[in-house]
């Protein structure tokens, strides 16, 4: 018989850009939380939007 492993997505993380009003305001209508910055090399600081989806 085989082993089936099962892996479940636990965190819906989205980076943003500071300035991009847009996906700011799509992320809001949700319960996201904000969870720090980070540096991408195109977009300069992005802010980090996570989601926990554990139930």
């Amino acid at each position: 018989m085989a082993r089936v492993t099962v892996r479940a997505v636990r965190i819906v993380r989205a980076t943003i850009s500071h300035d991009n009003k847009a996906s700011l305001g799509l992320i809001r209508q949700y319960p996201f939380v904000h969870n720090g910055e980070q540096w991408d090399e195109e977009d300069g600081v992005e802010l980090i939007y996570e989601l926990s989806v554990e139930r």
